[in-house]
């Protein structure tokens, strides 16, 4: 899976391309360890080009915004399909992890 990454103000935005699944996700986890350095870094997944999130993806990220966190970091989802939101309502894992409509009002919640 691509994973694009971009710096912006207080937060780094993963862009992957393609579904959340245990074989797509080792370069989600490379950018994120990468954006993150350790640091108290904010990161925001756009979700765009994620049609499907499966359980270890789930998993994933419920670590990532763990240990993000832990580092005082914070991690925001953004732009998740309606299917990608059941997932996430049902599991309640939006409520762990907040999802906003767009990468905007994402970014702008760090503040």
């Amino acid at each position: 899976m691509r994973v694009k990454t971009k710096e912006l103000g207080t937060a780094t935005y993963l862009s992957p391309d393609g579904a959340l699944i245990e074989e797509n996700l080792e370069s989600l986890r490379e950018s994120a360890r990468t954006a993150s350095g350790g640091g108290g870094t904010n990161l925001v997944i756009d979700c765009r080009r994620v049609p499907f999130i499966d359980s270890r993806g789930l998993e994933f990220l419920q670590d990532l915004s763990t240990e993000m966190r832990d580092a005082g970091g914070s991690l925001r989802l953004a732009n998740v399909s309606d299917a990608c939101k059941d997932i996430l309502s049902l599991t309640r894992l939006d409520q762990v992890i907040p999802v906003y409509e767009d990468m905007e009002n994402a970014g702008r919640s760090f503040l």
